[in-house]
């Protein structure tokens, strides 16, 4: 006759099964949220070493449940945030670099006008390249009637580069004393960024 085994006693001899390994989501969101950090900027990198530091204490706690998914998510945090460093530095040096441009452009339109208004048409027929004395000479006769220069606004504006040459289509209205004039100037700018206008006109 068997031995009587106390009630809620396992069996003397009988199969023990090994105890159910714990999940660790820590180690699975740092995994998820590094390769989300190729589409999300700076911050799927940073949860996911966030969370994959999270992940390896949860590891060392389970006795090592999810340490390797911990790991390749902190490791591809670390790049897709030294990736995110190099498309926003990039990117960040393209855009100020277009908006120097720009700002340089606005500033050369400027002057022209400026000049052309005056009557100084050597300081305008300079900040040109391609069109004749004659032209400048033109419109300087045409604006000075309008009075004093006093400024100029944009309606329309458009860059582009190409082959290490910058154009900028600039639409706006020049403000004078007697009144405003619409334009169109063609502005370009060589390797140098030195800005001349090849074309303007005044309607």
């Amino acid at each position: 006759m068997p031995p009587q085994v106390p009630p809620g006693m396992p069996p003397q001899g009988g199969f023990q099964p090994p105890p159910a390994q714990q999940g660790n989501g820590m180690a699975v969101a740092s995994l998820i949220c590094s390769i989300l950090g190729f589409c999300l900027i700076f911050i799927g990198g940073l949860l996911g070493i966030l969370f994959g530091i999270m992940g390896l204490k949860r590891a060392n706690q389970t006795g090592g449940s999810g340490r390797g998914l911990a790991i390749t998510g902190i490791v591809l945090g670390i790049i897709t945030l030294i990736t995110s460093s190099a498309v926003v530095g990039t990117g960040g040096l393209a855009f100020f670099g277009i908006r120097k441009a720009i700002n340089q452009y606005f500033s050369f339109a400027d002057d022209y006008i400026r000049d052309v208004s005056q009557g100084n048409v050597d300081a305008a027929l300079a900040k040109t390249s391609g069109m004749t004395r004659e032209e400048v000479e033109a419109q300087s006769k045409e604006l000075q009637p309008m009075g004093a220069y006093k400024s100029w606004s944009f309606r329309t504006q458009n860059t582009n580069s190409s082959a290490g040459k910058t154009t900028a289509q600039l639409a706006g209205v020049a403000h004078f004393a007697n009144g405003d004039k619409n334009f169109d100037m063609s502005i370009t700018a060589d390797s140098n960024n030195k800005p001349k206008i090849e074309s303007i006109t005044f309607h």
